[in-house]
């Protein structure tokens, strides 16, 4: 064999074992799954839906070898993909939770209550999956909307368990659209969230010009986000 033969099978040689250890040598896993329909209902309009979805992840690799992010609804043929420079990492605690903070359907249509998978992929191809599903527990109308009553400036109706509703709360905003004040809130017996008059005149100090409201039911994974109301048409609230 010639010296320029040899030379051309070393740098193959060379060439083929950088490429295989360039490759990732373990499979991600998938520790941890939260996910969170959001309904966001704006003030007298059509309320729309956003799906957050992050799993906890660990790739021996290192995070640098995640790829992308696949959504999947196989039974109505729906899927999404959130490539690498688009997926969003938080660290919690010093763990890495990759995903997105709003999935959306076509043409502002509601999600299907149906089962999903989630598949974390790495830059070598290799994956892992983890299911969840979307029920119809809950089921929204106009009930959900506000109205106004003698002792609250407003109150908004939760449809389920009450019970099951957390992490409610009311915020108002000034025009800047900075929170200038909120306060947790208690879903009564009757299933009503009430916002206080006081409340509301609290934040008329504090310049406040809109206010949202929050809740979280826990069996369904469902959040309510209402909002954002103009103050200025919650009359009586002195």
């Amino acid at each position: 064999m010639s010296k320029a033969s040899e030379l051309v099978s070393v740098l193959f040689f060379f060439f083929v074992i950088l490429s295989f250890s360039s490759c990732s040598a373990y499979s991600p896993e998938i520790a941890s799954l939260f996910w969170r329909l959001e309904i966001s209902v704006p003030d007298g309009g059509e309320y729309t839906e956003g799906l957050r979805l992050f799993v906890l992840a660990d790739d021996r690799d290192g995070i640098e070898d995640v790829g992308s992010l696949r959504l999947d609804c196989t039974e109505r043929e729906l899927s999404w993909t959130v490539e690498e420079d688009k997926l969003i990492i938080i660290d919690r605690n010093g763990e890495a939770w990759y995903g997105y903070p709003r999935f959306e359907m076509p043409n502002e249509d509601r999600f299907p209550r149906a089962s999903y998978e989630v598949t974390l992929i790495d830059k070598g191809g290799r994956e892992s999956s983890v299911r969840f599903s979307i029920d119809d527990s809950i089921s929204f109308n106009d009930a959900i909307l506000p109205f106004r009553s003698e002792t609250d400036a407003l109150a908004l109706v939760l449809p389920g368990e009450q019970a099951n509703w957390l992490d409610t709360e009311f915020r108002l905003y000034n025009e800047m659209d900075d929170s200038v004040l909120s306060e947790k809130a208690t879903v009564g017996d009757d299933g009503v969230l009430h916002f206080p008059k006081k409340l509301l005149a609290r934040g008329r100090g504090k310049d406040a010009t809109q206010w949202r409201a929050y809740a979280y039911d826990r069996s369904s994974g469902i959040a309510v986000l209402f909002g954002p109301c103009d103050l200025s048409q919650e009359e009586g609230a002195q």
